[in-house]
């Protein structure tokens, strides 16, 4: 809450040396006692400039976490963070393989959420099948096997990106 004060009161409060209109547009004036800063004088443009700032801020740090699950459900992350997200299902896959050779082996598997969400033998079908369940959500597909084959495939959006 903003406390408003007339100059002469102020300066009754604070001592005839508090900064007047003149000396505060110059710039801040930090206010001191025995060598402790403890407040900052400034001009009113300022102030405004610092209210409207700090709104903006406070707005954004509201919706940002909305933003974020949005963005996590469309599909729109940053490049660091699909590499993350891409990481955790070929992990949770290395963590799944044992159980996975005796159960899916010479099959593909698609990991999302860390854990199997279809397999199939023709890797297409299967991928055209979880991008359709999954729409824009990552997953990772890998065959199933005693030997690690891994294909990096370039997406549409950076093979074309101008």
């Amino acid at each position: 809450m903003v406390k408003t004060l007339d100059i002469k009161e102020a300066r009754a409060i604070y001592g005839p040396d508090l900064p007047g209109p003149e000396e505060v547009a110059k710039g801040p004036v930090v206010i001191q006692r025995e060598d402790k800063s403890y407040a900052v004088v400034i001009s009113l443009d300022d102030y405004r400039r610092f209210q409207e700032w700090h709104e903006k801020v406070e707005h954004e740090a509201q919706i940002q976490p909305q933003d974020e699950a949005l963005r996590q459900d469309f599909g729109e992350l940053s490049r660091a963070a699909q590499d993350e997200a891409w990481e955790k299902e070929r992990a949770a896959f290395h963590r799944l393989k044992p159980q996975l050779l005796q159960t899916h082996k010479g099959l593909y598997v698609a990991i999302h959420g860390g854990q199997v969400v279809d397999a199939d033998a023709d890797n297409l079908a299967l991928a055209q099948r979880v991008m359709s369940k999954l729409k824009d959500k990552r997953f990772y597909l890998q065959l199933v096997s005693e030997k690690l084959c891994t294909f990096e495939v370039p997406s549409p959006e950076e093979f074309y990106s101008v």
